[in-house]
């Protein structure tokens, strides 16, 4: 059986990911708009794993390799924004200059 932690803090699910965790995403629509949620699926046995970093998260003490996170980051927001289809635009403009240079 597996127990699921949601979270709408995409830095928060990077680090989770990057901890080896796996998720879904969630598309909601609300008042405000379109809204995403990664899902960690784990076991009861994992949870614990799973709460005690996110209570790393939350008090400012996780340690990550800079290049790795802001990477994996980039990968979470892509598959983000094709979840909810909205374009990145950030992500397209960096593609529009490098395919002029």
């Amino acid at each position: 059986m597996s127990e699921a932690f949601r979270t709408d803090d995409m830095t928060l699910a990077t680090v989770l990911a990057m901890s080896g965790h796996t998720y879904r995403l969630e598309s909601l629509v609300g008042r405000t708009g379109k809204r995403i949620n990664w899902v960690f699926s784990c076991s009861i046995s994992e949870r614990q794993d799973v709460d005690v970093t996110v209570s790393h998260y939350l008090r400012g003490e996780c340690r990550v390799e800079p290049k790795m996170f802001v990477t994996r980051t980039s990968l979470i927001r892509e598959e983000m924004y094709r979840k909810i289809g909205t374009p990145d635009r950030r992500m397209q403009s960096k593609r529009e200059a490098s395919s002029q240079a």
